[in-house]
C-alpha cells in the first residue's frame, strides 16, 4: 500500500513539475518535420553522413519546380549527362553550396565548368551540412584512389563552416531537428592544450528518453548539453584555420594543389582572405552579395542557377590558364 502511495506522489509531483515547467515556457523536443524531399543523404562511420547514390527527383516547391539531383556511384554529384576519364581531374568539395541543393544538376557551377573545359574531369563531392573538416576527408577519400596525372582540388568555403568545424551545439541542434535528411552525426575538431587538432569520430545531439513528450526531460538534456560543448564556439575560428592549413597539406602529399573558393563568406571574407594570402594557398574570391535574386525562394534560401552561373564564370576565369581546352 505504502509502494502505491509513494507511487502516486511521485507521479502527481512529476505532473505539477511539468505543469510549472511548460507555463513557464518550456516545451518538449519537436518532432522531426515532415519529409517533404528525398533521402538523399546516407549514414557514413567516418563523415557522419555522404550523398547517396541514384537519380533523385525533388518535388515542385513554392520556391523551385521539379529539380533533378543525381549522385553518381562513387559519391559524387553529376556534372555532365555521363561521367568522363581524363588524365587532369578537378575534385570539388564543401557544403550545399558547391554541391548545389535545390538546383538541378546542370545549373550548379561543377556542372558549367565541366562544360567549359571538357578536356579536363570534374567530381563534384560537395555535400549539404557538410564542414571545412568533413572536406577534408572527403578529399583524402577522393584522392587516395586516383591515379596518375594532373589533379586539381578547389574547396567551397562559407561562413557557416566554422560553427559546424567544432560541432556547435546550435548546428547538432538543427541537424537533429532535419534528421528526415538522414544526417544527425557530426564529426568534429577541437584544439588540445599544445593548440593542436584533437580530432572527434561523428556524435549527435543526445535524444533522451521522453524528450518529445517531458518538459523537463527535454530542458534538463538542453542545459547538459550545454554545458558539455560550452568552450567550443570560441575555438571555431582557429580550428578552420588549423585544417585550411591541412587541407593544403593533405592535396600536395597526393601532388594535388588546392585552391580555395570564397562563396560566402560575408562575415569573414577579410580574414580568410588575409590568411590565405599569409599562408601561401591559392583562392579565388567570388564571394558575390547574397541578394535575394540570386537565392532560391529569396532571403534565406540557397544559390540559385544565375548565382552557380557566376561562381562557374569567376573560377572559369581564374582557370583558364592552368586547365587544357
Amino acid at each position: 500500500m505504502n509502494a502505491v502511495l509513494l507511487a502516486i506522489s511521485l507521479a502527481l509531483s512529476l505532473a505539477v513539475a511539468e505543469g510549472i515547467a511548460r507555463w513557464t515556457g518550456a516545451r518538449p523536443w519537436p518532432s522531426s518535420a515532415p519529409a517533404t524531399e528525398p533521402a538523399v543523404y546516407e549514414f557514413d562511420a567516418l563523415l557522419g553522413w555522404k550523398s547517396r547514390p541514384g537519380a533523385h527527383l525533388f518535388p515542385t516547391t513554392a520556391s523551385h519546380g521539379p529539380l533533378r539531383f543525381t549522385i553518381w556511384p562513387d559519391g559524387s554529384r553529376a556534372t555532365g549527362p555521363r561521367a568522363i576519364e581524363r588524365a587532369t581531374r578537378v575534385v570539388l568539395v564543401g557544403d550545399s553550396f558547391t554541391q548545389g541543393y535545390e538546383v538541378s544538376d546542370e545549373e550548379t557551377f561543377a556542372w558549367k565548368l565541366q562544360q567549359q573545359f571538357p578536356a579536363a574531369s570534374f567530381r563534384n563531392y560537395g555535400t549539404g551540412g557538410y564542414s571545412t573538416y568533413q572536406s577534408l576527408l572527403r578529399i583524402k577519400l577522393a584522392l587516395k584512389g586516383m591515379r596518375s596525372g594532373s589533379t586539381l582540388v578547389l574547396y567551397g568555403l562559407t561562413d557557416y563552416q566554422e560553427l559546424r568545424n567544432v560541432g556547435d551545439l546550435s548546428w547538432l541542434i538543427g541537424l537533429s531537428l532535419a534528421s528526415y535528411r538522414g544526417h544527425v552525426y557530426v564529426p568534429y575538431c577541437l584544439l588540445g592544450p599544445d593548440g593542436r587538432l584533437v580530432r572527434h569520430p561523428p556524435e549527435r545531439y543526445p535524444p533522451w528518453p521522453f524528450r518529445e513528450t517531458s518538459a523537463i526531460v527535454n530542458t534538463l538534456e538542453m542545459r547538459y548539453f550545454v554545458f558539455k560543448t560550452r568552450a567550443r564556439q570560441q575555438q571555431a575560428r582557429p580550428v578552420t584555420e588549423r585544417l585550411l592549413a591541412s587541407m593544403a597539406h593533405a592535396s600536395g602529399g597526393r601532388d594535388a594543389q588546392l585552391v580555395v573558393l570564397l562563396l560566402g563568406t560575408a562575415t569573414s571574407h577579410a580574414h580568410y582572405a588575409r590568411f590565405l594570402a599569409a599562408r601561401g594557398i591559392a583562392f579565388i574570391d567570388c564571394d558575390f552579395p547574397a541578394t535575394p535574386d540570386l537565392l532560391v525562394g529569396g532571403i534565406g534560401g540557397h544559390p540559385n542557377g544565375e548565382l552557380h552561373t557566376r561562381w562557374a564564370d569567376c573560377i572559369a576565369e581564374r582557370l583558364q590558364d592552368g586547365l587544357p581546352g
